[in-house]
């Protein structure tokens, strides 16, 4: 197909398609004369990849490229997977280590992956990430959500589960490297989306009850009682 066709096919213009190739985000199409190239599937695809890290991911352009750039390695080692999986949270929220990131709430944060066995790296941005959320906790008075770590972890656990079954592990290195980087950036959304449902549930339920119900305490074990 031409560049119009591509454009009219992916819902992207010809303007951004342009832009894409120049960036290098983008690879160009089969050459069919000197002013005309041929794109096919691939393509689209990838403009559809693009669009949805940009525009629904809310990923920088760099943050894009770079784990692009990973999903294209050929022989693409472990370490720069999970890398490039977990790029997009330490870029989108912009964080790193800061002193005001305590050793405490670091020393905390680790202490809780190891009690539910995770082997994780002590310098991944999510750890300092989970102890920067965990210190603003505790210095804005809130103490009642810092006392569920071992909830939000169990949920962790169950969600990361699903991330991994929906990863297409037994699939080519550059399927699982896709599907791990979309997973966690539109896993993150689809995760928060819906805890703020269930959190307008539960919070009418308590309205209603006057309290709010263990899950222990109902058939579905989701907390609705009755």
């Amino acid at each position: 197909m031409r560049l119009a066709q591509l454009s009219e096919t992916s819902g992207v213009s010809t303007a951004t398609i342009k832009y894409y190739l120049r960036e290098g985000l983008l690879e160009p199409g089969d050459r069919v004369t000197a002013t005309q190239m041929d794109y096919d599937a691939r393509h689209v695809h990838r403009l559809r990849l693009i669009r949805a890290l940009l525009e629904v991911g809310g990923l920088s352009l760099a943050t894009v490229r770079n784990v692009l750039t990973v999903m294209e390695e050929p022989d693409v080692r472990p370490k720069d997977v999970e890398r490039a999986a977990q790029e997009p949270l330490s870029t989108r929220a912009g964080l790193q280590r800061t002193e005001a990131t305590s050793d405490a709430a670091v020393s905390e944060i680790l202490a809780l992956a190891e009690d539910w066995g995770w082997a994780i790296s002590p310098d991944s941005p999510a750890v300092y990430t989970a102890a920067e959320a965990l210190e603003t906790l505790l210095r804005l008075g809130q103490t009642g959500l810092a006392d569920q770590l071992d909830e939000y972890a169990r949920s962790a656990e169950i969600a990361a589960a699903a991330d991994v079954k929906a990863s297409h592990l037994d699939g080519s290195t550059r399927e699982a490297t896709e599907a791990l980087i979309v997973g966690n950036v539109m896993g993150d959304l689809l995760l928060a989306s819906l805890r703020r449902l269930a959190q307008v549930h539960r919070l009418r339920e308590s309205q209603r009850s006057g309290r709010c119900c263990p899950a222990s305490e109902n058939r579905s074990g989701t907390g609705h009682c009755g």
